[in-house]
């Protein structure tokens, strides 16, 4: 029986639910000195879980036939981004924590695998920092990548899990530079518009 196959036939078989996970990295090692409300929105487009917020993918039978890879929570995307910024962030020091002043937006803008037999999970959020004055005073986009054949669900989750650790790392680095701790000391920073500016860029994920 060829590979095709008896991912067609685990298809008739299973159902087709995602297994998400994301394990932490950077515990905090100290009482942290600045702390961020992390606030998660699904921005992603509506062909892509934009108009379905459990869909993070297709899975395709030995034919090629589509099948949604849906969570069988709504909010589980949203939940595991929330976890894996909040650990990149303890990784530069920062709490994370509902009572903040600071407030990190974090619109994933793309979290989403598709393919035959080899697919591609990318994952993609937007961060802005918003001081206590309403500004927002810095802004960055991670990324995270992951690429391999797929037979089953479960190698599927596991797809995606690895570009949302990858996407966490490229976010830890990018809130240990200086620029991220510089908006965060000075509140009286004025705001980039639309997010934009100087601070603005792009950190992309490096495969593993």
């Amino acid at each position: 029986m060829t590979k095709p196959t008896a991912a067609l036939l685990f298809l008739g078989l299973t159902g087709c639910a995602a297994q998400l996970k994301y394990v932490d990295r950077w515990p905090l090692k100290e009482a942290a000195a600045r702390a961020v409300r992390i606030d998660v929105t699904d921005e992603r487009p509506a062909d892509q879980g934009g108009d379905n917020p459990k869909a993070v993918g297709i899975a395709r039978g030995g034919y090629g036939n589509p099948t949604p890879f849906e969570n069988d929570d709504p909010l589980q995307l949203t939940r595991l981004v929330r976890q894996a910024t909040a650990d990149a962030l303890h990784g530069a020091g920062v709490d994370a924590a509902d009572g903040a002043t600071w407030v990190l937006r974090a619109r994933v803008l793309k979290f989403w695998m598709d393919g035959y037999v080899g697919y591609a999970a990318d994952a993609e959020v937007q961060y802005d920092l918003v001081s206590p004055a309403g500004g927002v005073v810095w802004s960055q986009r991670a990324k995270g990548h992951e690429a391999g054949a797929v037979f089953s669900f479960g190698a599927a989750s596991d797809l995606l899990s690895a570009a949302l650790a990858h996407l966490a790392s490229d976010a830890n680095a990018q809130f240990r530079r200086d620029e991220f701790k510089a908006a965060m000391s000075d509140e009286s920073y004025p705001a980039l518009p639309g997010g934009g500016g100087p601070r603005s860029g792009e950190l992309r994920s490096s495969p593993r």
